[in-house]
């Protein structure tokens, strides 16, 4: 990605949603010709760095370019607008998967009639309407006292000018991130060796003298009894799951050669999310992939009356469902921003062969 696209990602990040592609073809434009023109007046290649990087500086930062598009907000400023912006979109992902949490244990808690059932859907959606409405709006009046009251947040110029030369220290945007995919890497091998060679690390068992665990731990002496946590349903979806692994692993190996964002890992990246999410749903609808039961703890031994037995394997069951509905959740956000960034892409790549 050369400087113009940076400086032109820069100027969109300050920019609607709405008109935003139109905005950055003008430009991109209007900035050629500049180029252009200031090379034949210095006899200079097109191309040169410092010449474009003069250009650019004259044009003036991005941040002002926008404003000259968009114009002044009226409840908070341009400022202030980009970072409430991104506040939202963190905070509204959180708390949709605590509403549906919520959601989830208090159908779970309620003996709900099925005549009743449309009634308490109906209720659910809109608690998320409103939490969702709530959640914009207190953090919408937070920047608007910001944007009033506290002098450093108003929108007024830098004391420093801009230099165009800040750009080359901007990672671009199709430029991958080499830690993330290591570290994916890693969590992925972690969980494929636990899972095909290790199950029955992940276990639930209690000691002589009365005492339990839940969760991973190693095979030790002394132990009066213990049990693999993972169904015989769990270990149908192992295959699925290693392939969905495997390739996710060789994505991220040529993508990390690649060092950059392209049309066709997005699509795969997308690809890849879907299945995730399919195959997440499909657990999800599936048998429990906790393979024990009140009964079966009782009849080993277990030291915990039977109502006791049975709200640790509820919470249990339920600690899946919710692992299973947030890999949903942020595949299908992974998944959403991915091809957002494709028409982001496309469009400008559009504009530029026009």
């Amino acid at each position: 990605m050369n400087l113009i696209d940076i400086y032109l990602s820069e100027v969109g990040r300050y920019l609607p949603w709405k008109g935003r592609a139109d905005i950055q073809a003008e430009l991109r434009s209007t900035l050629e010709d500049l180029i252009e023109e200031r090379a034949r007046q210095s006899g200079k290649a097109a191309d040169d760095e410092d010449l474009i990087l003069q250009v650019l500086e004259e044009y003036g930062e991005p941040e002002k370019v926008a404003r000259s598009y968009r114009g002044e907000q009226y409840l908070i400023g341009p400022r202030l607008y980009p970072v409430f912006e991104k506040v939202v979109f963190i905070a509204l992902p959180i708390m949709l998967v605590l509403s549906v949490i919520g959601a989830v244990i208090s159908l779970n808690s309620l003996q709900v009639e099925v005549r009743n059932l449309p009634a308490v859907i109906g209720a659910v959606v809109g608690n998320l309407i409103s939490a969702v409405i709530t959640t914009v709006g207190g953090i919408a009046v937070i920047f608007a006292l910001l944007e009033r009251f506290v002098p450093e947040f108003k929108s007024k110029p830098k004391e420093k000018p801009w230099e165009a030369r800040s750009l080359l220290k901007i990672s671009p945007p199709d430029r991958v991130k080499p830690a993330e995919l290591i570290v994916e890497i890693l969590l992925i091998v972690v969980g494929l060796v636990v899972f095909n060679f290790f199950p029955h690390l992940i276990n639930i068992g209690y000691y002589d003298n009365g005492s339990w665990w839940i969760g991973v731990i190693a095979v030790n002496a002394g132990h009066a009894w213990e049990r693999s946590l993972l169904s015989e349903a769990f270990f149908r979806y192992l295959p699925y799951l290693n392939l969905l692994w495997g390739a996710a692993i060789v994505f991220d190996i040529v993508l990390l050669r690649r060092g950059r964002w392209e049309v066709w890992s997005r699509w795969s990246q997308i690809g890849l999310k879907a299945l995730g999410i399919v195959l997440a749903a499909v657990m999800l609808a599936g048998p429990s992939l906790i393979g024990v039961t009140a009964e079966s703890l009782r009849a080993a031994g277990f030291p915990a009356d039977e109502e006791a037995a049975r709200s640790l394997v509820m919470i249990m069951n339920q600690g899946v469902r919710l692992a299973l509905i947030l890999v949903i959740l942020f595949n299908g956000l992974d998944a959403v921003q991915a091809f957002v960034r494709l028409l982001r892409d496309r469009k400008p790549a559009a504009a530029a062969r026009a």
